[in-house]
């Protein structure tokens, strides 16, 4: 069984996005995964999208779990994938989170001051890695702005982080779309939107995400 936390202790990165759209993928016909989605967060946005999803959609278990029990609670289901969707705080449900996991994804933003906050999750992954050495983790910048280049300073700040944290940098991104906000509140990921020009691009950069972090994870 996989167990994929998507984490970051700065909140407006992507993590639910990221989570309920990579638990629709997994779920759908083309790769039939028996999937869970654990929310994790007070907020409850993955529930939130799950309860909106269409009956006509593919469909997963969504469970919400707010204690710090995560690490021992995955032992009770049967998947082929968990996905966890973990709030923004350092917290122990955060902890929880990351123990749980086999890899850990960290939606990160295009800037310095973005990347410097999320410092703060990389040091207690790092802590995670001291009992559990096999831990995979990996970023994926989001919220990118279509037509512009990564600018020195960012570059230079995630190769200082990759090299100091052993961290893999997907090469695929997902940029800054309307198409994702309006997918989700139809409780559909952004490759379910069909028949409409716009979504192309979200859709065809989000199916090669999913690729590439499955494929290595």
């Amino acid at each position: 069984m996989q167990v994929i936390t998507i984490a970051n202790q700065k909140g407006g990165v992507g993590k639910t996005t990221i989570a309920t759209n990579f638990a629709c993928m997994s779920s759908s016909s083309k790769y039939n995964k028996k999937t869970i989605l654990i929310d994790a967060d007070i907020q409850e946005s993955s529930m939130k999208f799950r309860a909106i999803r269409p009956d006509t959609a593919s469909q997963f278990q969504s469970v919400s779990i707010k204690t710090p029990t995560i690490h021992k609670d995955i032992n009770g289901f049967t998947a082929d994938v968990i996905f966890i969707d973990v709030g923004g705080s350092d917290s122990k449900v955060f902890r929880s989170a990351l123990s749980a996991a086999n890899v850990i994804i960290i939606p990160l933003l295009p800037s310095q001051y973005d990347l410097w906050s999320s410092e703060d999750t990389f040091n207690v992954i790092e802590e995670i890695k001291t009992y559990k050495n096999d831990l995979k983790v990996g970023a994926i910048l989001n919220q990118v702005i279509a037509g512009t280049t990564i600018s020195k300073e960012v570059q230079a700040v995630m190769d200082e982080f990759i090299e100091k944290y052993k961290l893999k940098m997907f090469k695929n991104m997902l940029y800054s779309r309307v198409a994702y906000k309006e997918s989700v509140s139809e409780g559909l990921a952004v490759t379910e939107i069909f028949n409409n020009p716009k979504y192309e691009k979200a859709k065809n950069e989000m199916i090669m995400l999913y690729k590439e972090v499955m494929e290595w994870a």
